[in-house]
């Protein structure tokens, strides 16, 4: 006698079900944004740990090879936004740090844009049709990121000539906080 096993067949996953699912997983993740201020821009200020404290030491590496670190622009405030290209909150942003770049420059604000986890050949792609007066930095495995404890991009760290964190904010910026953000940084 021979054993004999019962077929099993597998059922393909209903693609209307499928689709059900992850829209009511897109609207419960923005009920919870959104409870949680996650959504928009949002000033952690002196809720953040960072606030305060000296800014957490940074090494990166520039578009054109050189490194930079917080530690050497000491003795000028410094407005990091961390950043991609992939994110369209962060392109507005970049197009802002473009905006003001001038006003940060008379002021004596350094710009340091921080891209997270991309290439170089992205970056300079992306920045080819307008870049900032600022440095381009790359953070390709997000240890900078990690080090700042972000969960969100775009985010700005405000750090004062003392290397002392003032402001952090999560989310874009509208153009008069951000005009505001720089000159509280710059006194």
């Amino acid at each position: 006698m021979s054993a004999t096993s019962p077929v099993t067949t597998r059922r393909k996953p209903d693609a209307r079900a499928l689709a059900i699912l992850l829209v009511g997983l897109a609207i419960g993740a923005a009920v919870t944004a959104s409870f949680l201020g996650l959504s928009g821009p949002r000033a952690v200020g002196p809720g953040s740990p960072l606030v305060g404290r000296q800014a957490p030491e940074l090494q990166l590496r520039t578009l054109d090879g050189r490194f930079v670190t917080l530690s050497g622009l000491r003795g000028r405030p410094v407005w990091m936004v961390f950043w991609a290209t992939s994110c369209q909150m962060c392109r507005a942003q970049i197009g802002q740090a473009a905006g003001v770049s001038r006003e940060a420059e008379r002021r004596g604000v350094e710009i340091v844009l921080v891209d997270l986890g991309e290439s170089p050949r992205e970056v300079r792609a992306y920045l080819s049709a307008g870049r900032p007066r600022a440095l381009v930095t790359l953070d390709p495995l997000g240890a900078a990121s990690a080090r700042y404890g972000l969960y969100m991009l775009p985010t700005h760290v405000f750090v004062d000539s003392h290397g002392t964190v003032q402001r952090v904010v999560v989310g874009a910026l509208a153009r008069p906080d951000l005009e505001r953000a720089l000159r509280e940084v710059s006194r």
